[in-house]
């Protein structure tokens, strides 16, 4: 009889160059220990490949690559987890895009209500897939892969019960918009909706929020977040959202 922890034919070997130096680790430990200590690239995908054959303990250590700092290995962990048709395997993936990039990490901040904490993730992931240098502009966000914006919002959605997320600043924006012909008048009457524009009645001015004075809480107005970059990418993110719900 064997175990998950004797050798097997798919164990991990380690070592030098010379089979006198090799070490056969048996069992899912000695994946583990291999992948501890392994640096290159193909050695580690060997690994991840033989981990495969150690039931769920093996498939949980090949979807800790999905956020893997290296884009390659998590790819590699992806491609060795596309065709399983377990349930929990398919939920895992849902939260992985093309583009490598991995969700759970913007999903557990969302359903814990760290609202300003996923904004900032949401902020740094879309200025990354946009190859933003700084902040994102109208013309970044026509590089800013479907999948992906279709992700982040579905999240943004779920966790806050249709109360954040492009989706729903997209229905308020075209609301505006058939309210106003004039472009400027609709983007001031988004503002006040959503509340990132405050009228002063004492001075009777206005003023346009910047992202630490947003209100990080379900009782910020509908729409109210996420907050890539203000006003300024309403327009833009709408017409991607459009395209990519088109694309679907």
């Amino acid at each position: 009889m064997t175990t998950s922890n004797q050798p097997q034919k798919s164990d991990a070997v380690l070592g030098g160059n010379s089979p006198t130096q090799a070490v056969v680790m048996g069992g899912i430990r000695g994946i583990e220990y291999a992948l501890a200590h392994t640096h290159t690239r193909p050695q580690q995908q060997e690994i991840l490949q033989a981990a495969l054959q150690y039931g769920r303990e093996g498939i949980a250590i090949i979807m800790q690559y999905l956020c893997h700092s290296d884009k390659d290995l998590r790819n590699f962990a992806y491609s060795l987890l596309q065709e399983r048709q377990e349930a929990y395997i398919k939920k895992a993936l849902a939260l992985f895009t093309p583009s490598g990039t991995y969700y759970l990490e913007l999903q557990q901040l969302l359903r814990r209500r760290q609202w300003e904490t996923a904004n900032h993730w949401t902020q740094a992931t879309v200025r990354e897939l946009c190859h933003a240098p700084q902040q994102v502009t109208k013309s970044h966000i026509l590089n800013l892969p479907c999948p992906d914006l279709l992700v982040m919002d579905r999240l943004w959605r779920e966790a806050s019960h249709d109360r954040f997320g492009f989706t729903v600043q997209s229905q308020i924006w075209q609301q505006c918009r058939q309210l106003l012909w004039d472009e400027n008048r609709a983007l001031s009457l988004f503002g006040d909706r959503v509340g990132w524009r405050v009228h002063n009645f004492f001075f009777n001015t206005y003023h346009w929020r910047r992202c630490g004075e947003l209100h990080f809480s379900l009782r910020a107005p509908r729409g109210h977040l996420p907050w890539i970059n203000g006003i300024f990418l309403v327009k833009a993110i709408n017409d991607r959202l459009s395209t990519c719900q088109q694309e679907k």
